[in-house]
Order: structure tokens, then C-alpha cells, then sequence
């Protein structure tokens, strides 16, 4: 059986075809350097596999080290977590799949069983609906506004004008103020959560009080005297 040549070196490899490599290096038809760098297989596998080590291992790569029920749960409690407004964070991940392993002991190459950047890596290109992201911040005051409060506001605005016979403030669009307010923080270095791709809005709920920061004021009105339609 013929086997294609990679393109590349990698991990691409079926057993199939380290089964191959380690046929030709015994036969003495290619040396292991040479095997190693046609098939694309490392060396140190070719030479594992001919001291008879790891003979039940059916695929490229080190040992899973989670099962894929437990990385489906993991990438589930992430988008949890994002939609109750506390992002995760790469070392609360980490430190998280730590904490497993350390309650449930089992085989694995991570150090002190806590993974590194490759394994977050493979996590990320598995689940492909996970992404990383900026997230805006927001006090924990605000993240608890329900819609049932919004109404509520603008039905007691319309009461007030109304006992201040002043409800026809509302049908000038020119007397009608749109204000809001952000603040610059001047101190901060915002570190990238995990979301679920495509949101378009990821928030933070902040976890302790903010930095200094300077607050600025936008109002915006319609002049229908000016030739624009807004002023700021």
C-alpha cells in the first residue's frame, strides 16, 4: 500500500501509517531519521514503538486526559458562566481542570495535573463555539436592572409630568434630552474572557470597586432652528 508523503511534519498520522514506519525501520529499509521525516511520525514515537512501548496506543498525540463528556461540561458551564455576567478567565479555566484532576487522579502529562497552553489550545480548536474576548465592564448595580424596572422609571417620569401638567414635553421632540454617561478608567488592563462566539455584547460584573477613573457626560438634543439635527 502506497501512503501519501505530509506535506509537513505534524500529528496527522494514522496508526496505519506508524505501523508502516516502524515495518520499514525493522526491515531495514529506512533508518529512523529517515522514516521519521517521510512519514511525518516524531522520531522519539518510531523509537518508543520499536522498544515495544505504547503498543495500545491507537492514535497520534499524548493520552486524553479528559473525557469528552467531561470537556462538553466544561464548555457548557463556561457559557454559563457568561450569561450570568462572570466571564472565565484563562487561569480560572486552568485552575479549574486542576482541581478536577486532583479529585479525580488519573493518568496524565499535565504538570502537577494543572494544563498548559497547548492543551487550552486543542481545547479552543474542539469547540469552536467558544472564543476569546474583551469583555466591557459593568457595575454589579447595573447587571441587576430587569426590564420590569426600565417601565416602571418611565412610568413615573410620565406620572410626574402629568401632575405637572407638563406631559406635552413629550410630544416636542425638540425638548426631549438624551443623556448617558461613561467613565475612562485610568489604571486598567482588562484581561479576555471566554464567550460564546458571535455575541455581541460581553459583559463583566465588577468584583470589587473601580479604579480612579474620569466620568464624562454625553447629552444629545434636536434643534429643528439648525440645519443639523443633533447637538452635542
Amino acid at each position: 500500500m502506497d501512503f501519501k508523503r505530509p506535506a509537513k511534519y505534524g500529528k496527522n498520522y494514522t496508526p496505519a501509517v506508524l505501523s508502516t514506519a516502524v515495518a520499514k525501520v525493522q526491515n531495514h529499509e529506512m533508518s529512523i531519521k529517515k522514516a521519521a521525516k517521510y512519514f511525518g511520525i516524531p522520531r522519539s514515537t518510531i523509537r518508543s514503538r520499536l522498544l515495544k512501548k505504547n503498543q495500545d496506543q491507537i492514535r497520534a498525540g499524548p493520552d486524553t486526559k479528559l473525557l469528552m463528556k467531561e470537556k462538553n461540561e466544561l464548555e457548557a458551564w463556561i457559557i454559563d458562566m457568561q450569561n450570568r455576567g462572570y466571564p472565565i478567565i484563562k487561569n480560572w479555566l486552568l485552575d479549574s481542570v486542576k482541581q478536577f484532576m486532583d479529585a479525580t487522579p488519573r493518568k496524565n502529562r499535565f504538570v502537577k495535573n494543572r494544563p498548559g497552553r497547548t492543551w487550552l489550545q486543542l481545547f479552543l480548536k474542539r469547540h469552536p463555539k467558544i472564543t476569546l474576548r474583551t469583555p466591557e465592564f459593568v457595575t454589579s448595580a447595573s447587571a441587576k436592572v430587569s426590564s420590569s424596572d426600565i417601565i416602571t422609571w418611565f412610568q413615573t417620569i410620565e406620572a410626574y409630568l402629568t401632575s405637572q401638567d407638563c406631559l406635552d414635553i413629550l410630544q416636542d421632540p425638540s425638548r426631549i434630552i438624551n443623556g448617558d454617561e461613561t467613565s475612562f478608567q485610568l489604571n486598567s488592563k482588562s484581561k479576555k474572557v471566554f464567550a460564546l462566539r458571535g455575541s455581541h455584547n460581553v459583559s463583566d460584573i465588577e468584583r470589587s470597586p473601580s479604579k480612579v477613573n474620569i466620568t464624562t457626560m454625553f447629552c444629545i438634543w434636536r434643534d429643528d432652528s439648525a440645519n443639523h439635527s443633533l447637538r452635542i
